[in-house]
């Protein structure tokens, strides 16, 4: 995986903090320090999924089947804009990007204001 700082290609070692379940499934926190010695950021992700329990049936770490989510950084999958685009497109851009898992419409909203600033400047 590449760390989502520095996006430098790391081999994730997480350390898993179980939180509960609830109605949705068995929930932990996942986090680890990346190893690059430029960055040493943590990244942090909370999963949510089935239990996997010990011979004495008390749960012991979480099978990420239903969410994985980073919590930290809050970055997208999406490319870096180019330093060549300007301020008032890349802006946009990355908030579209940013939102896109929380709210679509949100998202989608922000990338036509985006296609709209670029055809109204630009074209």
């Amino acid at each position: 995986m590449k760390c989502p700082h520095c996006t430098v290609e790391i081999n994730p070692q997480f350390s898993e903090q179980y939180l509960g379940p609830d109605p949705d499934g068995h929930w932990a926190v996942e986090s680890m320090i990346c190893p690059n010695p430029k960055c040493k950021k943590k990244i942090i992700e909370l999963i949510c999924g089935s239990g996997v329990t010990n011979p004495r049936g008390i749960v012991v770490r979480v099978n990420p089947t239903k969410m994985r989510f980073t919590v930290n950084p809050l970055t997208s999958s999406r490319p870096p804009v180019p330093n060549e685009v300007d301020d008032l497109f890349s802006k946009d851009y990355k908030e579209a990007c940013l939102i896109l898992k929380f709210s679509p419409k949100a998202s989608a909203a922000l990338s036509r204001r985006c296609l709209q600033n670029i055809l109204r400047e630009k074209g």
